[in-house]
């Protein structure tokens, strides 16, 4: 456990090599490399770690199993997948570091690779988070070879096309049109009363188990289905906070005719909005991966996002949250930055709650 990071940052191995010895996973002796030690500390997950690896690069999907029903679940291990993705991340970012980028180019090829397998068409929620989980990850450790210039333009290029095939807000989508049709499914194969007596418990009745089903479908449909909108991906604002307020009483309120929404649908807006903010942050990346490649052809930055477009972009992203392009500018620090304009929807230049990927300086030619 907290193997990873969140945004894209560059692993700080001085730090993770310091939990790994508060928890016992490094024993002495520490050599003059961080990187190196967390390398060994991760040396007894190498056989299941390639054999993800190789898993991803043949057959991208091999970790579900749909089951002997359209409506089953995969047969997902998410918590081993996910914890095994955080070592995989780790130890791309641990190779970068000690020179061993083309190893560390397959593990975020099968990061990518898993990630965007299991996003593609989600069977639940839960596949659509580990796969987002995965994807944040790959952008880390893409982040510390772009900071090292260590990139080919072929291997931004990929990066660039499997940033592209995660779609969060079109895996939200889909992930609670299949979830909001396991409840319709649950409530209509609901068993009828035999001279056995009730196969479902007692309190499960016809009716009270049919106004559940309308209740929870309203709430996920006018409170956040509605939100979201794809081709072009964007969260909508979200609602007032006067009808915030009432969605907030009618799930606190102890309705028996809203016992399913309370359950199901409590914490979903901060998961769209997590979801909305990792989608900004894979457009963030593929931009940041063009502009590597523009400074590999002319030893500079561009000037502007436009001038990456037809060539390295098909044309600039424009924001999940208000639409508008990406903005581009260099900080009073030294160095650049891109963001894009946060859930306040103003410009603050890459402060408040904008969300922002800070770009290294130029590698000298």
């Amino acid at each position: 456990h907290d193997l990873g990071r969140y945004g894209g940052q560059p692993m700080d191995f001085p730090a993770l090599r310091d939990r790994l010895k508060k928890a016992w996973l490094l024993s002495e002796p520490y050599t003059d490399s961080a990187a190196a030690d967390v390398f060994t500390a991760l040396q007894p997950l190498s056989p299941l770690l390639d054999e993800l690896r190789e898993t991803a690069r043949l057959r991208p999907d091999a970790v579900l199993d749909r089951g002997p029903r359209p409506l089953d679940p995969p047969l997902l291990a998410a918590d081993a997948v996910f914890q095994l993705s955080r070592a995989l991340g780790v130890r791309a970012s641990a190779e970068l570091e000690l020179g061993r980028v083309d190893e560390a180019f397959a593990d975020i090829f099968a990061l990518q690779r898993l990630a965007n397998g299991l996003s593609d068409h989600p069977a639940n929620l839960l596949c659509l988070l580990v796969a987002v989980a995965m994807q944040d990850q790959a952008m880390g450790a893409i982040a510390d070879g772009r900071h090292r210039h260590v990139w080919s333009d072929q291997r931004l290029s990929e990066f660039q096309s499997m940033l592209g095939e995660l779609r969060p807000l079109a895996g939200f989508w889909t992930a609670l049109q299949v979830e909001r049709a396991h409840i319709i499914y649950l409530v209509a194969t609901q068993p009828k009363i035999t001279e056995f007596g009730f196969a479902w418990p007692w309190w499960f009745f016809h009716g009270w188990a049919q106004q559940n089903k309308v209740g929870y479908c309203r709430i996920l449909e006018s409170e956040f289905l509605s939100r979201v909108s794809i081709a072009p991906d964007r969260i909508l604002p979200a609602p007032s906070s006067a009808l915030l307020q009432t969605l907030n009483t009618r799930l606190k309120f102890h309705s028996p005719y809203e016992w399913v929404a309370r359950l199901g649908l409590s914490n979903l807006g901060k998961i769209l909005d997590g979801l909305g903010d990792t989608a900004e942050r894979l457009n963030l990346t593929s931009v940041a991966c063009g502009m590597e490649r523009f400074q590999l052809s002319h030893g500079r930055y561009p000037s502007t996002l436009a001038d990456l477009v037809p060539n390295l972009l098909a044309a600039v992203p424009t924001g999940i949250v208000n639409g508008q392009p990406l903005r581009y500018s260099t900080v009073p620090q030294g160095g650049s930055q891109l963001y894009s304009v946060g859930w306040d929807g103003h410009d603050d230049g890459g402060a408040k709650d904008d969300i922002v990927l800070k770009l290294p300086d130029a590698a000298p030619r």
